[in-house]
């Protein structure tokens, strides 16, 4: 029997394969682990992997997206309307 644990959910590994991350992070590259799917003592020693009460535990937390930066709007400094215009003023179906 192999040792190690079965991944609760979907991992990846970052682009440079020194990352195990979670589904949905940016950084994704390759698919490490589906649901069910073992993963061995070995890469889990190797990524700081941890198994408690069924879960893989990574060894930090996940990064939160960052947040847009609030700014002035340029369409409205512009002097634009944010909303959308069937056709270009002038060029209204007659």
């Amino acid at each position: 029997m192999a040792s190690g644990f079965k991944s609760d959910r979907r991992l990846y590994l970052s682009g440079d394969k020194s990352r195990v991350l979670e589904d949905g992070d940016k950084g994704a590259g390759w698919l490490f682990a589906t649901p069910g799917s073992q993963i061995a003592e070995s890469d889990a020693s190797a990524y700081g992997l941890e198994y408690r009460d069924g879960k893989v535990i990574l060894p930090y937390p996940p990064v939160e997206p960052k947040a847009a930066k609030k700014g002035e709007d340029k369409a409205l400094k512009r002097g634009g309307d944010k909303t959308a215009s069937p056709c270009p003023p002038g060029r209204e179906k007659r």
